[in-house]
């Protein structure tokens, strides 16, 4: 109970540490934000997610320069954006990843913490990969069984 209680109290501390960001709108006004550093944190780890799932969407749309374009765009200005908000808080997404890893091999757990949104993306890939390769061996089947398919021929 000692242990939540303290842990809570962290929190509140955290979150009374607010760190002031600025930001400038299309007609020269100045606006404030202020954050705690978890919440930060919070948007380094989404912004990494979404990179990351942006560089997988890019890959599997190959042949289509102009979305793979976009796609790469849109990945690099995240990675820059979470450099900058990481630089100034001294944060490392990719450290803090590295750490999860080494913990979870210590468990002996296959999930490090990802985004579900990643997973999702993945085994959604892993599921057509696997539905492709199921349909071109039917379609071999069908083909031998008609007396087209020669063991010479490839696909």
């Amino acid at each position: 109970m000692q242990e939540t209680i303290e842990i809570t109290d962290d929190i509140r501390k955290a979150e009374e540490e607010k760190i002031r960001i600025e930001y400038y709108t299309l007609d020269n006004n100045t606006h404030d934000i202020y954050m705690c550093p978890g919440d930060l944190i919070i948007i380094c780890n989404v912004i990494h997610d979404y990179a990351e799932l942006l560089q997988e969407i890019a890959e599997e749309v190959k042949g289509h320069g102009v979305a793979v374009a976009v796609y790469n765009y849109h990945h690099d200005r995240c990675k820059k954006i979470q450099k900058i908000i990481e630089d100034a808080m001294g944060y490392s997404t990719e450290a803090a990843i590295e750490k999860c890893k080494k913990k979870r091999e210590r468990e002996n757990k296959e999930d490090i913490g990802e985004d579900a949104l990643v997973l999702a993306t993945r085994a959604r890939r892993r599921e057509e990969v696997k539905r492709n390769t199921e349909a071109s061996k039917n379609v071999k089947k069908i083909i031998k069984l008609g007396g087209i398919y020669n063991d010479d021929q490839r696909f």
